[in-house]
């Protein structure tokens, strides 16, 4: 595995630009969470996966995602008022380990609205944790770029108080490409994102509840 500040480095694109290769300290102050994927998702190997869209409520943006893990954490992420912007797959980081080239995109990276940024990165299913090697070059690099490094659970829609939310959604966001899914109707996503507010509780359970703001000092004991 490679040290700290050794070895790692970023490609990410900016709208409607070319590729950009960069160091980890390089990234600092670049907006990811407004751009787009780094390179086209595709569904994860061996597993039932579609290429999904969620159009954001708040901006003019439509996030793509590889999977349907993280369709459901776009979902929760514009549910939810902490999180003031955000990207799936915006860079793919590169290292070298026992003699091989190494590619990972980390599933997300999001701004909170006092404009922290970090990485969000789902946990494998049935595990509390990413594998050692990732883990560690993705805090380096998080450490070098000035983010956060958060791992979060997959949300869940299946809770007892809007039953149905997910077909709704699900029927309207998901399709393989742009071109043979139709608009949403503006009263639908209005009704899809008062349907989809007020979900803390299942924010905080799946560890994705972004840190409240708060001008209080500190408590002392």
């Amino acid at each position: 595995m490679p040290g700290a500040g050794q070895g790692v480095v970023a490609v990410y694109r900016e709208p409607y630009g070319p590729e950009r290769l960069c160091t980890a300290a390089e990234l600092r102050g670049v907006v990811l969470e407004e751009f787009g994927p780094v390179s086209e998702p595709v569904p994860y190997r061996g597993r039932k996966g579609i290429i999904t869209y969620w159009p954001v409520t708040t901006r003019e943006q439509t996030v793509v995602c590889g999977s349907l893990r993280q369709w459901r954490l776009a979902v929760e992420l514009d549910s939810e008022p902490g999180w003031a912007a955000f990207c799936a797959g915006p860079m793919e980081l590169q290292w070298r380990a026992g003699g091989r080239l190494r590619r990972w995109c980390p599933d997300f990276l999001a701004r909170t609205a006092d404009g922290v940024r970090e990485v969000l990165v789902l946990k494998p299913p049935g595990q509390e944790t990413l594998p050692a090697s990732r883990l560690q070059v993705l805090e380096e690099v998080a450490r070098a770029a000035g983010w956060r490094v958060r791992q979060v659970r997959e949300p869940t829609f299946n809770t007892p108080a809007r039953p149905g939310r997910a077909r709704l959604s699900q029927r309207w966001i998901r399709a393989d490409t742009p071109s043979n899914h139709p608009p949403v109707p503006p009263p639908l996503l209005r009704r899809l994102s008062a349907a989809l507010r007020g979900r803390s509780l299942a924010a905080a359970r799946s560890g994705l509840a972004a840190p409240a703001a708060t001008t209080m000092p500190p408590r002392t004991l």
